[in-house]
């Protein structure tokens, strides 16, 4: 065999590289190594054993694909807007079937959940709360936030919620305000993060004594209620959610503050 020069072998390479990412083989064992060499030779040798390695790889040239209808179910899985959260496992499943090896039983089960959840998705649409629950989510997030690190580190299942629903109305805020500037300056799209029904619900019963007082308030405009159970405190207006707290607008001694401290009967002097 006539010997290669590198720049010949880089080009080469490169070539061999381009086909695996064409064929769906980006990340497996043989495509980090082409890559990798491809990399070395940019700026020196490689070695006889590399040498001789990548170029059988570029002799055998593109992989064959193999369980390409099983392959193909889980690619247009992966395509499915609404999906992205599980884009890694799917790739993941797809490079090994493509691979020719089997997936274990424990795989196949996942696997399956994640072909239903794409069937149903394509089917009814991507997730997205109601304008409503988002107004609630907002109100929700605030308050799990501000009931402390103790409060999440004792539920796992609210903390993984919380940062999901942050992210998601983050994405949402980042992508209103880019819209409004997008015809003058452009702006470069973000991808939607992920969000579904068990955070939004999660995150609403974490938060549901805050949601219901402050739909159905205890105390109503016009009422009159106590102060800390001593000063007489005249409601005028319709509660709000403020740094944990539902506080309602109150006339007291004349002035009008925002409080939680409210009670309906005042407090017995000792």
């Amino acid at each position: 065999m006539a010997r290669k020069s590198r720049q010949l072998r880089l080009s080469q390479g490169q070539d061999l590289l381009g086909l695996y990412e064409t064929a769906g083989f980006s990340g497996s064992k043989k495509h980090r190594f082409i890559s990798d060499m491809v990399t070395r030779l940019q700026r020196r040798d490689i070695t006889g054993g590399q040498k001789k390695f990548l170029d059988s790889l570029i002799e055998q040239g593109a992989p064959v694909v193999k369980n390409q209808e099983r392959v193909a179910e889980l690619e247009a899985a992966i395509a499915v807007d609404g999906m992205q959260h599980r884009r890694d496992p799917l790739e993941s499943f797809a490079r090994t079937l493509r691979g020719g090896w089997e997936l274990s039983e424990k795989q196949e089960k996942f696997l399956a959940v994640l072909l239903a959840e794409a069937a149903e998705v394509l089917k009814n649409g991507k997730y997205r709360p109601t304008d409503e629950q988002i107004a609630d989510l907002r109100i929700a997030t605030a308050k799990v936030i501000s009931s402390g690190g103790w409060y999440l580190n004792h539920r796992p299942g609210t903390a993984k919620a919380l940062t999901s629903a942050e992210n998601w109305l983050k994405w949402l805020d980042n992508t209103a305000a880019a819209a409004e500037v997008k015809a003058q300056f452009g702006y470069e799209e973000i991808d939607e993060p992920h969000i579904d029904e068990w955070v939004v619900n999660k995150l609403l019963k974490a938060a549901k004594k805050t949601l219901e007082e402050l739909k159905n308030p205890q105390h109503l405009p016009g009422e009159m209620r106590y102060f800390q159970g001593r000063d007489i405190a005249l409601i005028s207006g319709e509660p709000r959610f403020y740094k944990g707290d539902v506080v309602y607008p109150a006339v007291i001694n004349g002035t009008v503050i925002e409080t939680a401290q409210l009670t309906k009967r005042r407090t017995r002097k000792s």
